[in-house]
């Protein structure tokens, strides 16, 4: 990537009045604050218009504003998407139209995005989200395709909150997802839950008890490759790892006196090839920073990267140029003149910058990150959202990864904050278009008129594929277990073709059409670690020494899962 310093202070387009600029920002209770800011913003408006029944507009929480953006799934398998979205004390999901498909009235309100997968693999989404409110009230809700209550549910528990996202995964190993859910009881003490769709404990190990409240949405994964997955979840001060029995790890709990954990829900990799999984999230404190830890409870590469900057925002993770390494990337919270430094951090897989990677806005961001080609021209984009409003619009930015360019028609402009959102890439309405959704809302801290939230759709006016985009949406799916399954590093649509594997399951060997004759070959695990990789001097391919499991086989952009037996 070549050097470019982005500097948005002294961004100015001839013709063009300066902006009123204010910059949101976010206490470790969860407390808003707004601030003017010496930044002068100015720039040209963008080409791109909202799909038309957009944006969605209804009152906002008077209390609690939305983390994470939304949800987008097709629910009723008719090729169209439905936003699904928790908005003061309603869930709603929404059609491609902008039109409510059903809304249900909630005890409390949610701030992150619903989880949303099969979890009785019936063929039908399900959908969980957590609530919490003033006066004290919370539950754990799941729902039908149709928005019809799940029996046994919702879950209350004395009222107390469920914080952060709910996450759902076989945690225990048995086909059916488990609902992963955080309830804090009080300052010094919190449970996480691993629900059955029957709204019962998963077995006598759960909840698990932590000494202090839950500071983030878990992350499930077999991290140690041991055949079972572990539970990653914290307290403000310290890290810590279960397995499905709820036993804690050895080397866990990880704390270091100062360093604190607020809303970084972690993403799940293999940054080594050994198979096992990176914790691979961010600090704050007085050890604030990025960091990647072990399976052992230990710290990879060279992380953690004390940079004195601290940061809410979950990071993302993807192999940028399809080398079988992956790349990291973090948004930051505001940077001033005394410590210009890159809003979007970006590592290797050791944990070293990136070379000639430089995005750098004195306003910041701390929403998720979206990592796909939103232009067509064959490089990626970074999109983020800003901490700042200009005159009461607030940006979506797209940068190039490359040179750190903004891309052409970004930022989008919005009514109200983006702040700790971001963007959501899909073919809403189903044209073959690539759509943005972003989620807005006001801070007016005015008891006399109540904020607003609005859902945006942008039409982006390029082919949507799947194969460009590499990281999307909150923790990167809809189920929010922070497991990296990366497949595709190509825009080509061929990176989406299956081709034929024989025998399959296999044993010892697996066999690909002799077309395939000198090209490289990756096979990755479930988790998207890399296995094995070569060239093909023949179609066989020996695979004796894996253990029995599913596999992914890349040849050249093409991809297959096969199944190794014993």
């Amino acid at each position: 990537m070549k050097q470019f310093l982005l500097w948005t202070l002294s961004l100015l387009v001839a013709g063009l009045s300066a902006q009123v600029t204010k910059v949101a920002y976010l206490d470790a209770n969860g407390n808003y604050s707004i601030h003017k800011a010496a930044v002068d913003y100015s720039f040209k408006r963008s080409n791109f218009s909202q799909v038309e029944g957009f944006p969605f507009t209804t009152i906002a929480h008077p209390n609690f504003k939305n983390f994470r953006n939304v949800s987008i799934a097709d629910l009723n398998k008719d090729g169209l998407q439905e936003i699904i979205v928790c908005l003061n004390e309603t869930l709603y999901a929404l059609n491609a139209d902008g039109t409510v498909h059903w809304q249900v009235q909630l005890k409390g309100t949610s701030n992150f995005p619903p989880a949303i997968a099969d979890i009785d693999l019936d063929g039908d989404l399900e959908i969980a989200v957590q609530t919490y409110g003033v006066p004290a009230v919370g539950n754990v809700y799941v729902f039908d395709h149709e928005g019809k209550i799940m029996p046994g549910w919702p879950l209350n528990i004395e009222n107390h909150f469920f914080l952060n996202g709910i996450a759902l995964a076989d945690l225990d190993g048995q086909g059916q997802l488990e609902i992963l859910a955080s309830e804090r009881i009080n300052s010094s003490q919190g449970r996480v839950h691993s629900l059955t769709l029957d709204a019962k404990p998963i077995n006598a190990g759960w909840p698990v008890t932590i000494p202090g409240t839950p500071a983030f949405t878990p992350s499930i994964g077999d991290i140690d490759q041991d055949g079972n997955k572990e539970l990653i979840t914290c307290t403000t001060t310290a890290l810590y790892v279960f397995d499905a029995s709820g036993m804690l790890l050895d080397g866990f709990p990880l704390e270091e006196n100062g360093s604190k954990f607020s809303y970084q829900s972690p993403i799940l990799a293999d940054l080594n090839s050994d198979s096992n999984l990176e914790i691979i999230g961010a600090r704050h404190g007085d050890l604030p920073g990025t960091i990647a830890v072990t399976s052992d409870g230990g710290y990879h590469a060279n992380w953690p990267d004390y940079d004195q900057l601290w940061t809410y925002a979950t990071p993302a993770v993807v192999d940028i140029d399809g080398d079988g390494d992956l790349e990291v990337f973090y948004a930051r919270p505001y940077v001033d003149e005394t410590l210009p430094d890159d809003v979007v951090l970006g590592y290797d897989h050791n944990g070293n910058r990136l070379e000639d990677f430089q995005i750098i806005d004195l306003v910041g961001s701390e929403g998720i990150l979206a990592i796909a080609d939103i232009d067509n021209d064959q490089d990626w984009e970074i999109i983020t959202a800003s901490k700042a409003t200009m005159n009461g619009k607030g940006l979506i930015h797209a940068y190039h990864l490359e040179n750190g360019s903004e891309a052409s028609n970004f930022p989008l402009l919005v009514d109200g904050f983006t702040f700790v959102n971001g963007a959501s890439l899909s073919d809403i309405d189903n044209d073959g278009m690539m759509d943005l959704t972003a989620l807005s809302y006001q801070l007016k801290f005015n008891s006399t008129s109540p904020d607003s939230v609005f859902i945006n759709v942008f039409n982006l006016e390029v082919p949507y594929r799947p194969s460009s985009v590499l990281f999307n949406g909150y923790k990167g799916s809809n189920t929010h277990d922070g497991l990296f399954q990366q497949l595709f590093s190509s825009t080509s649509e061929q990176a989406i073709i299956k081709f034929a594997i024989y025998p399959n399951p296999s044993t010892n060997t697996i066999n690909v059409d002799s077309s395939n004759i000198g090209q490289k070959f990756r096979i990755l695990s479930q988790n998207g670690g890399l296995v094995k990789k070569g060239k093909l001097s023949q179609p066989t391919i020996d695979i004796q020494t894996l253990q029995p499991g599913i596999y992914l086989l890349k040849v050249g952009e093409q991809v297959q899962k096969f199944i190794k037996t014993n």
